[in-house]
């Protein structure tokens, strides 16, 4: 009796070690659970008013990843204001703010722990009575060559880059309405092709199922402009150009490159101009693309378009078309996007409220001139290395500098025919004298 009586206490003892044990490592735990920081949300404050600044109540606001995953939503209160958490801070991101009456506004955004605010300015969708006049061509032919941000999201599960676009969405922007784009795709699976005239994207005219044969050159020339600016060549991969068959057989190897650099979520409208669109009036500007990216977002040829970061410096313009501007503010511009421009002499311009405010030494003025012949160099693109922002120069080889932070910057100045040059300028009050530099060509 005396062994089992001490064999119970010695279990009795062991049980109670073993339950003090586990309480000890549960407070332990959460204490850990208690003093160990969590990351921060992401609270996004949003304010919406209109053109008038009357606080816009119950208009809709998202924050998009792609084209429509949604991490939160709200409406807007009576004042115009909604608070938007996102439980994953880090991340390129998408506000977005609808309201029926009014045009959408979409602003990207470089997302990170702790608060960030927006001012968004909408405005009313435009009322007016339709000409007395045939439209039902002009019509019929936006709707072949035009898609915006709105149609492109519908589609969001079908595309993986700008080259969806065109090949599932809108494919007479390959070639036009008056060609075929299945032209290089076995006619047992196509309908009838129509006749294709000869131009830039297809010199060889119909059919086009051998222009997908055999490797792309390395360096290719595009049809294709992006927020304004031509982009005459760009380096091709093979992994873009295995694309280059069916409805995109009739694309230029480089332009299917810059197609496929470019998100889809990341445009904010593309136009077709074919080769009797004279409206732009350019070199290059006949049998064309041209892309906006929204509000935020960047492209370089040569690497996948993507979301500016707030130490990348402030965006530039962007423009729809060459020689026709938007300005750009802090505040969201919802006006619509194909009709709210403004014909510039320059690419930059400052909104009206900032322009006031910038002292005289923020115009100091470029010269770009011809060193044979000391004419002016029209249309040099002028760029900040550090952030992409370019002008062109006008007509008297001439810019303003006004695009440029204050203090040092490093200018890039390209010119098809004319060899690059890299200037270091300051921007100052001590630093305001006109410059003039020479461009030489290439031999």
């Amino acid at each position: 009796m005396g062994d089992r009586a001490r064999n119970s206490r010695t279990r009795s003892v062991m049980t109670l070690a073993a339950a003090v044990a586990t309480s000890l490592m549960s407070a332990r735990a959460a204490a850990q659970a208690t003093t160990t920081p969590t990351n921060p949300p992401l609270v996004v404050a949003v304010r919406v008013i209109d053109s008038a600044g009357i606080s816009i109540d119950g208009a809709e606001a998202a924050i998009l990843v792609g084209l429509s995953e949604s991490k939160a939503s709200g409406t807007t209160d009576p004042s115009g204001h909604v608070s938007l958490i996102v439980s994953q801070p880090q991340g390129d991101y998408q506000l977005v703010v609808r309201k029926i009456g009014y045009n959408r506004s979409d602003q990207f955004f470089r997302g990170k722990p702790g608060r960030l605010s927006f001012d968004v300015v909408m405005h009313r969708t435009a009322q007016s009575l339709a000409p007395v006049k045939v439209t039902a061509q002009e019509d019929l032919k936006r709707k072949s060559y035009f898609i915006d941000a709105d149609e492109i999201a519908k589609h969001a599960d079908e595309l993986i880059d700008a080259s969806d676009i065109l090949r599932k969405l809108k494919p007479d922007m390959v070639c036009g309405r008056v060609c075929n784009p299945w032209g290089g795709v076995p006619a047992s699976v196509r309908t009838a092709a129509r006749a294709c005239p000869i131009s830039s994207t297809n010199p060889a005219g119909c059919p086009r199922a051998t222009r997908s044969s055999g490797t792309p050159s390395a360096f290719s020339r595009t049809s294709v402009w992006v927020n304004g600016r031509r982009i005459l060549t760009i380096t091709t991969d093979p992994v873009c150009q295995a694309g280059h068959r069916g409805a995109l057989s009739g694309l230029s190897a480089g332009t299917l490159q810059v197609l496929c650099e470019i998100r889809p979520e990341h445009i904010e409208q593309i136009k077709y101009l074919d080769d009797w669109d004279n409206s732009v009036g350019k070199v290059g500007s006949n049998n064309a693309l041209f892309i906006v990216l929204k509000e935020g977002v960047v492209y370089e040829p040569g690497a996948t378009s993507y979301v500016r970061s707030a130490s990348d410096g402030a965006p530039g313009t962007k423009s729809a078309l060459p020689g026709v501007q938007t300005t750009t503010s802090v505040a969201i511009d919802a006006s619509p996007r194909h009709e709210s421009t403004i014909a510039l002499r320059d690419s930059v311009t400052i909104g009206r409220d900032s322009a006031a405010a910038l002292p005289l030494y923020r115009y100091r003025l470029l010269g770009v001139f011809d060193q044979d012949s000391g004419e002016p160099v029209d249309s040099a693109r002028v760029a900040d290395a550090k952030t992409g922002t370019y002008v062109t120069t006008t007509a008297t080889g001439t810019v303003s500098l006004v695009f440029l932070p204050e203090g040092g910057s490093l200018l890039r100045i390209t010119k098809e025919g004319y060899e690059e040059l890299n200037l270091p300028v300051d921007i100052g009050p001590t630093a305001a004298t006109p410059l003039t530099l020479l461009m030489k060509k290439k031999s």
